[in-house]
């Protein structure tokens, strides 16, 4: 079933090419591809503009579940557009996975630059269930002014990944990475270019594995940054103290650095509210909550702040929105210290000796 999303903001779309391909696994020792699945496409165009939805659907096993808790790695999933196609710009993207970490990645092409790759990772993965159907969906725009003759390609993968190392952190990945050798493809779309004509390609593919993988840095356990202490939250009394303790490492800054930072906020805000928060803030990524139909939780990552996409984001039929309850981003000391004592604020996490997770997850358990 086709659920309409960004299109629904404006007059009654034409959608064309819905398309579907399914996707297995019977090796369940490889946790991070998961057991099934599929992979959904859909092109459409509303008020003279073109955009493509794609999701995919995944569920792990009991058998998985235990080897992925065996590992201290998180399980992983990611659209990516192939770079050679940059037809498209990422706009937003959901997802129901437990404690969702959220990240996109921008490519670099001869007159611009624009988010290629959507990612997100389970950061408590004993929150997965096994049987349950979890999914990332991500909304992408056709860019008008970049019009090359061939048809962009949009290609799902799943994975496993970790914390970062401190060499890492030092030359500007202090991000989730993946671990070596777990980049599994599950399928991938060519997308026709001709809005009223043609037909979709599925396929299953290994595009952009090999130059993906030989960007994964061979590491040691040893060396990588952990974060014991978020991973040990079981209750609203530990959470706290961890939140005390984060807010505290804004003043041991030195000097007016930038520094990446994730605020959680006390509650969900609404567009309106988290707009004030955006001055002096570079690098934007917010998280939103929803809500859908099987009451789960959904996390909304959005890193493109126009008008347009924050009133896509409020409308999307798959989920009720609740409001922003996470911003990452860049900032100063001086706009860190005062962040932490804003009334909205719970905490103020930033990149000192760790990755910033975000709270609000397990915010929400503890009510």
């Amino acid at each position: 079933m086709v659920i309409l999303t960004l299109a629904m903001l404006f007059s009654l779309p034409l959608l064309v090419f819905a398309e579907s391909k399914t996707f297995s696994n019977s090796t369940y020792t490889n946790w991070d591809k998961p057991y099934t699945g599929t992979y959904n496409a859909y092109k459409y165009t509303t008020s003279n503009k073109n955009y493509v939805h794609a999701d995919v659907k995944f569920k792990y096993n009991s058998t998985q579940k235990t080897n992925m808790l065996n590992t201290n790695y998180y399980p992983t999933v990611e659209i990516k557009l192939d770079s050679v196609n940059p037809k498209l710009q990422g706009l937003y993207y959901s997802t129901t996975m437990p404690d969702a970490k959220l990240d996109t990645d921008n490519c670099s092409y001869s007159t611009f630059s624009a988010i290629c790759e959507i990612e997100a990772a389970s950061k408590t993965p004993n929150d997965i269930v096994a049987g349950t159907e979890y999914q990332l969906s991500t909304e992408w725009q056709y860019i008008s002014s970049y019009n090359v003759s061939t048809e962009p390609y949009l290609i799902a993968y799943s994975s496993q990944s970790r914390e970062p190392t401190t060499a890492e952190c030092l030359i500007g990945q202090c991000e989730l990475n993946t671990v070596s050798n777990t980049f599994d493809s599950l399928a991938g779309f060519h997308i026709p270019s001709d809005i009223t004509s043609g037909s979709w390609t599925a396929t299953t593919t290994t595009l952009a594995t090999d130059s993906i993988q030989t960007n994964t840095t061979q590491i040691e356990s040893k060396t990588l940054i952990e974060n014991p202490e978020y991973t040990a939250i079981e209750n609203k009394i530990q959470l706290d103290e961890f939140a005390a303790e984060v807010n505290d490492n804004i003043r041991e800054l030195k000097g007016n650095e930038l520094s990446e930072f994730i605020i959680t906020f006390n509650r969900p805000l609404s567009s309106e509210e988290v707009k004030e928060y955006l001055d002096d803030i570079s690098s934007v990524l917010l998280y939103g909550r929803g809500i859908n139909s099987n009451s789960e939780r959904v996390t909304i990552g959005q890193v493109l702040l126009s008008d347009s996409v924050f009133d896509a984001i409020e409308s999307d039929t798959s989920y009720e929105f609740k409001g922003y309850i996470q911003l990452q981003g860049v900032a100063s000391k001086e706009v860190l210290e005062k962040l932490v004592d804003d009334s909205n604020v719970y905490s103020v996490e930033v990149a000192k000796g760790t990755i910033p997770m975000g709270l609000y997850w397990k915010l929400e358990n503890s009510k």
